[in-house]
């Protein structure tokens, strides 16, 4: 059974970003996951009333896979799923291999809060390619593009991804640790 730890129990507090020539581990697990989730959430809101609610009499006809370069978004689909998933399987990993060794909170926020901004970039995902299966449906061409929302979130999650090994040379981080007790 995994006991959930303290916020930064090990880490000490979250105040000192920069500590160890590196960033805490605490710091950047909660403000990364916090910054995604909220500019995923804003994507959203601003999206999701742009949305065209009438639908037109042809709409239904068009199949799945209607308008052209189907295979690029079954791939954006794919990756968007990963993205949303790999948290929550990452949590489950660090759950079922803790041997006794406390869960810091961060990491139960940071999965969680991770996962909900990668079911909003998916979401955004869908959304958008429904408009443009509606207005390729009115007759209207359009150029197939992505949301300035969904352009954002993806590279403020690859812009965090690469945050991360700014901290390469910390023994604070996950690679620098010994064993499991420690990480």
């Amino acid at each position: 059974m995994v006991t959930v730890g303290n916020y930064c129990e090990a880490e000490g507090p979250v105040g000192p970003a920069w500590m160890q020539d590196g960033l805490s581990p605490c710091f950047f697990f909660t403000l990364v996951p916090s910054t995604r989730m909220a500019l995923g959430t804003l994507a959203l809101v601003l999206a999701l009333p742009c949305r065209r609610r009438e639908r037109p009499a042809g709409a239904d006809s068009l199949s799945w896979g209607a308008g052209p370069r189907i295979s690029p978004y079954v791939l954006q689909l794919l990756l968007a799923t990963l993205q949303a998933a790999l948290p929550l399987a990452g949590l489950a990993g660090r759950v079922g291999t803790a041997r006794g060794a406390p869960l810091p909170s961060y990491l139960l926020l940071a999965s969680v809060l991770e996962s909900l901004a990668g079911a909003c970039g998916l979401w955004l995902l869908v959304v958008e390619r429904s408009q443009a299966r509606q207005r390729l449906a009115m007759g209207i061409w359009i150029k197939f593009r992505h949301s300035p929302g969904l352009l954002l979130l993806w590279t403020v999650a690859f812009a965090a991804e690469n945050l991360a090994l700014v901290s390469w040379n910390s023994p604070q981080w996950w690679w620098a640790r010994a064993d499991l007790g420690q990480q």
